[in-house]
């Protein structure tokens, strides 16, 4: 789960993980975050959730300028011949490109830095043309200025691309 905390450090929301990953047979979420902010509304996912184009679909139909997705993402060996560590990290950075490119938002996700032989310490923050600031395999911030009316711009550019309905 995760928690919206303001500024005052009240709770302003729970966002509960929708998408368990593997043979969990956990207690999942069933609906959606998204919440106005004081720098913009925001939406809230957690780890494998970044894999499922359409939640981002309905946390923008809702709204959702920023998308945050902490994770604790790692890899399965049998998933990559060669280079599994890299192949990941580059699965994990398409799929955060792919998500600010199908809804014209910005998507930021957060792996914790931990020397696990198989976690990905890959943090970023995306546009949807590309990737504003990252880190891998070390500590550190990831800090970017963003701009939303950006989302105008990109919407003017790709018509079509906000609609309510898919094609």
């Amino acid at each position: 789960m995760a928690i919206l905390i303001d500024r005052k450090g009240e709770i302003k929301g729970k966002y509960k993980k929708i998408h368990l990953y593997g043979d969990h047979t956990g207690d999942n979420g069933k609906r959606i975050f998204v919440h106005d902010t004081d720098f913009g509304k925001i939406g809230i996912v957690i780890c494998w959730d970044l894999a499922f184009p359409r939640l981002f679909k309905k946390m923008k139909t809702a709204g959702a300028e920023i998308i945050f997705c902490p994770a604790y993402w790692g890899y399965e060996v049998k998933a990559h011949k060669e280079n599994p560590k890299e192949n990941e990290k580059n699965l994990l950075k398409s799929m955060l490109l792919s998500r600010a490119f199908e809804n014209l938002n910005f998507v930021c996700v957060c792996n914790p830095f931990k020397e696990e032989w198989d976690l990905i310490s890959y943090s970023a923050i995306s546009s949807p043309h590309k990737i504003l600031a990252e880190l891998y395999d070390k500590q550190g911030l990831v800090v970017s200025k963003i701009n939303l009316n950006e989302i105008e711009k990109f919407s003017n550019i790709y018509p079509g691309k906000n609609a309510d309905e898919e094609r």
